[in-house]
C-alpha cells in the first residue's frame, strides 16, 4: 500500500494521467528516470526517519503479571504496572523531561523548577515540577485517571492547553467519555499500593475489575450470565 501511494504521488508530481480506457500509455524514458529518483529519495527519507526514531527512543514494556521499577535519566523513578509501555527520547538537546505512557504508572519525580516533567497519554497530558502521582490510561478502558499523592499537578485534557485542572493531594481526576470529567477525593496511598502487589478497586464496574485481575495475574477470566454489568464496586485486597 505504501509503494502504491508513493507511485501515485510521483504520477501526480510528473503530471501523468491514468488512461481510463485501459489503452497502453507510453511514458518517456526521461520521466521514468525522474520517477525512479523521486521514489528512491522518498523511501530513503522514510527509512532514515524510522531508524532515527528508534535509535533515539528508549522504551520499557511490562507483560501481564509483571511490575517493573525504572530509573529515568533525570533521577525520577517510575513503577510500571502490568501490560504497560513507557517511552522517552534520549539525547534530547533541550533536556526536555517528557515521557509517553500507555497503561498505568506511578511516578516519583525529581524536583526541577526549570524543567517541567510531562507525561503524555492518548487522552491527557500531565505536567509537574516535582511530585508523586499515578496515571492510568489503558487502551481497553475508555477512562483516563490521574491521582495525586503529594504536591500538585496540572492536567491538560485532549491536548488543549486552555482546558486544564490543578489537583491537590488525595484528589483524582477521571475523564470518562460517557459521563465527562469528575474530580473526587480518594486515598492516594491505596491507589498507588498496586506497585507493592496490592489491589484496590475504587468505584469500578465488574468488567473493569475483571480486566485488572487479568492483567495482574496474567490469566483469562470468563464470567457467564453477567447480570451485574452496570453495578459498581469498591474492593480492597491489602
Amino acid at each position: 500500500h505504501e509503494t502504491l501511494q508513493v507511485l501515485n504521488e510521483v504520477k501526480t508530481t510528473l503530471g501523468i494521467v491514468e488512461n481510463k480506457k485501459n489503452k497502453p500509455q507510453i511514458i518517456p524514458i526521461k520521466l521514468l528516470k525522474i520517477a525512479s529518483v523521486i521514489i528512491s529519495v522518498l523511501l530513503l527519507t522514510g527509512s532514515v526517519y524510522f531508524f532515527y526514531y528508534w535509535e533515539n527512543t528508549v522504551e520499557y514494556t511490562t507483560l501481564n503479571g509483571e511490575i517493573r521499577k525504572i530509573d529515568l535519566p533525570d533521577g525520577s523513578k517510575v513503577w510500571l504496572n502490568a501490560g504497560s509501555v513507557i517511552s522517552y527520547k534520549k539525547n534530547d538537546k533541550n533536556r526536555n523531561r517528557t515521557v509517553k505512557l500507555s497503561g498505568e504508572a506511578f511516578f516519583v519525580v525529581e524536583p526541577d523548577s526549570l524543567r517541567p516533567f510531562v507525561v503524555e497519554t492518548g487522552i491527557i497530558t500531565t505536567e509537574v515540577l516535582g511530585t508523586e502521582f499515578n496515571i492510568e490510561d489503558y487502551p481497553d478502558n475508555p477512562k483516563t485517571i490521574a491521582t495525586l499523592h503529594s504536591s500538585k499537578i496540572k492536567v491538560y485534557l485532549s491536548g488543549d492547553k486552555k482546558d486544564f485542572y490543578f489537583l491537590k493531594p488525595d484528589q483524582q481526576i477521571v475523564d470518562n467519555p460517557s459521563s465527562g470529567i469528575e474530580i473526587q477525593q480518594v486515598y492516594a496511598d491505596e491507589i498507588k499500593s498496586w506497585k507493592d502487589g496490592n489491589l484496590v478497586f475504587y468505584d469500578l464496574s465488574l468488567i473493569e475489575i475483571i480486566h485488572k485481575l487479568e492483567r495482574h495475574f496474567d490469566m483469562r477470566i470468563t464470567v457467564h450470565n453477567l447480570n451485574n454489568y452496570s453495578d459498581y464496586y469498591t474492593i480492597k485486597f491489602i
